[in-house]
């Protein structure tokens, strides 16, 4: 589900309520040195660790949502293929 909040802000209405399997977010989180629409900037984001939708989040820039955005109101179907490798600390 492509979002405009935080990723942990949409958690558990993108997975738990409408049944997404990630979050890709274009939220403008810097209200200090980066604030501003730089529509080439990818901003930090986090999930809520202890909801019970458990998935996975991207975050895109601005420019990047916006195209995105243009595609899904032509009803063209997007496919996102992302491969992560993750371990406990220090086992990578």
């Amino acid at each position: 589900m492509l979002v405009s909040s935080q990723p942990g802000a949409a958690q558990d209405l993108a997975v738990g309520k409408f049944g997404a399997a990630g979050i890709v977010s274009y939220a403008q989180n810097q209200k200090t040195a980066w604030w501003g629409e730089d529509e080439n900037l990818i901003r930090w984001g986090h999930l809520e660790t202890f909801s019970s939708n458990k998935t996975f989040a991207f975050m895109v820039s601005l420019k990047t949502a916006r195209e995105l955005k243009e595609r899904l109101a032509k009803q063209e179907k997007i496919l996102l293929h992302a491969m992560v490798k993750a371990a406990a600390s220090g086992q990578l």
